[in-house]
């Protein structure tokens, strides 16, 4: 399983996200004030119904950022980008376009909205790219267990041949890797004495 980080973006996505939340959660509790002094009715029914979307957009959204956007995850990052898209575009239509509420404050939800995209998606870009390495390879260059990719060159010294290329068996890399930190399911060899690889090589 990738293991996501904390960074700068991820805090700032988050953060313009919870800022949302909170704005959503106050705009609920006034749509409810707005539905208490009304009669029983249809009316007052949808009032309370649209206290408790806003109610359900805000604390889910709020949740999600807080737990998922913040590391930088890949489901975080989509639910929350449909969740607060959906909540703010009805705003934007129903609301503010034919001129119930004033531009401002009435676009501060958005523009949060769209800082917390802005900075989410640079984070999850920026991970991907990181991940991807600096070079590019075929699938079935990736899928050729006698030629070792090499994603990050910059990150090792030189491999030796039986590192980068095997002949009667697996290129080392291929399972460990040439920095020798290996895929979760293969043997950490960083940093571990030659002899003892040479050793249990022996014992296979």
């Amino acid at each position: 399983m990738t293991r996501r980080r904390i960074t700068a973006l991820t805090i700032v996505g988050a953060a313009c996200y919870a800022a949302w939340d909170c704005l959503h959660l106050l705009a609920a509790y006034n749509v409810y004030l707005v539905g208490v002094p009304l009669e029983p009715s249809m009316v007052k029914g949808r009032v309370f119904q649209d206290a408790w979307n806003l109610l359900f957009f805000g604390a889910t959204a709020i949740s999600v950022a807080l737990t998922l956007n913040i590391r930088n995850s890949r489901w975080g990052y989509w639910i929350n980008l449909w969740v607060t898209s959906l909540a703010d575009s009805g705003l934007i239509f129903f609301v503010l376009i034919p001129g119930y509420w004033s531009w401002w404050p009435g676009l501060a939800g958005p523009v949060l909205w769209g800082l917390g995209f802005t900075f989410t998606t640079l984070a999850y870009v920026r991970e991907k790219l990181v991940r991807c390495g600096t070079r590019s390879y075929t699938q079935e260059q990736i899928d050729d267990s006698k030629n070792s990719p090499d994603w990050f060159p910059h990150m090792h010294p030189p491999m030796p041949s039986v590192v980068a290329q095997g002949t009667a068996t697996f290129a080392c890399g291929s399972c460990h890797l040439p920095t020798g930190t290996g895929h979760d399911e293969s043997a950490y060899l960083a940093s571990i004495p030659a002899p003892y690889i040479v050793n249990q090589t022996a014992k296979l």
